[in-house]
């Protein structure tokens, strides 16, 4: 059973620490597969508070200054919500207020080129 697992982006070397057998280390792979290459490394949309009532926060971190959507979905798949957005590099941070839709659950989009970060989100009345 795997204890801990790093990826070294030094010297690229996967390590994994076994509980009770040690800790093993293999070379990555050379190749184009590589978590920086990614606009959004850690595509995270944080969402706070989270039920909410009638504004929500949302964080979200950018490594481009660049034009971005935000979406709330239905669990149906139907828009409720659109806006577009400017995001600047580094941590973003804005308030969506004023919801009017129906208590329930829904899935908020954050759309930045070509990567999408979604979390749930819970209105209630």
């Amino acid at each position: 059973m795997a204890k801990d697992l790093l990826i070294s982006t030094v010297n690229r070397k996967l390590r994994v620490a076994a509980h009770g057998n040690g800790s093993y280390q293999i070379d990555l792979p050379m190749g184009s597969t590589n978590i920086y290459e990614h606009e959004n490394p850690s595509l995270s949309l944080k969402l706070f508070p989270n039920p909410v009532y009638d504004k929500i926060n949302v964080e979200y971190f950018s490594l481009k200054n660049r034009p971005g959507i935000i979406t709330i979905r239905n669990i149906k798949g139907e828009v409720v919500y659109s806006r577009n957005i400017d995001l600047h590099s580094g941590i973003n941070r804005l308030v969506v207020s004023g919801l009017n839709i129906a208590p329930g659950m829904y899935f908020m989009d954050l759309k930045q080129g070509n990567v999408t970060s979604q979390s749930k989100l819970l209105k209630l009345n």
